[in-house]
């Protein structure tokens, strides 16, 4: 058993929807359409998860489909993580401080 979010791992996503790609005994050596936390690493289909936008590395199959299938940049979503890293983590990266305004503001609009 591992801990993960409820948006990922709640009733509107997963437990809707089956991302198994490549069926095998062994979980470790499944496929899946989405990035899997706890197998692949995040960092080869997706931007650092401190961004506030994320975006997909490599032209990533999985890092797009995990964008686009839990709405990770929504503007909901770009908000609370706007939030965070301005309450929690700063000091905050310069070229990001105008991003963050705006996101707070919600003037924001995606790329």
């Amino acid at each position: 058993m591992v801990l993960s979010c409820s948006r990922c791992n709640g009733f509107d996503f997963k437990a809707s929807k089956n991302y198994v790609a490549v069926v095998d005994n062994n979980y470790s050596d499944m496929g899946f359409e989405i990035v899997h936390p706890h197998i692949d690493d995040i960092t080869d289909h997706l931007t650092n998860l401190s961004d506030i936008v994320i975006r997909v590395n490599n032209a990533s199959r999985q890092g797009q489909k995990t964008i686009d299938e839990f709405k990770i940049n929504d503007e909901d979503m770009v908000v609370l993580r706007g939030c965070y890293l301005k309450t929690k983590l700063l000091p905050v990266r310069a070229d990001d401080e105008t991003l963050l305004d705006e996101i707070l503001q919600r003037t924001y609009t995606a790329q």
